[in-house]
């Protein structure tokens, strides 16, 4: 029997809450990032590949470090909308929105006014 990868243990032991949209991943002490998605089951689907992709750099962060409060998450989120917004045409359908402060950076797909499908930020 093939023993599983160890990024494939923290997908397989990291489950997405039930009908949640998103999430905020956090390691080292720090927020990295998060991914918002337009529908649960969109986030279902992607959560292996989010979860080991987040998982890849957390393998170097320091094992001692601090836990991040729900506080801190909930005031690096406040601080979004102070960031500088452009707006693109996308290739395909929809627009594409960047923006940046000196907290985050990040993008977003739009497919109707107001309608995120997919929304990734990253703490800077």
């Amino acid at each position: 029997m093939k023993t599983p990868s160890p990024l494939s243990q923290v997908a397989n032991e990291l489950n997405v809450l039930e009908g949640a949209c998103g999430a905020v991943f956090a390691y080292g002490g720090r927020i990295v990032g998060f991914d918002l998605f337009d529908q649960p089951s969109t986030l279902t689907r992607l959560w292996p590949k989010l979860v080991r992709a987040y998982a890849i750099d957390a393998r170097v962060a320091p094992e001692d470090a601090p836990r991040v409060s729900a506080d801190q998450v909930q005031g690096w989120l406040a601080s979004a909308p102070e960031a500088r917004t452009e707006t693109f045409k996308s290739p395909g359908l929809g627009e594409d929105l960047r923006f940046e402060s000196n907290t985050l950076q990040g993008a977003c797909l739009q497919v109707e006014e107001g309608r995120p499908v997919h929304v990734e930020v990253f703490a800077r």
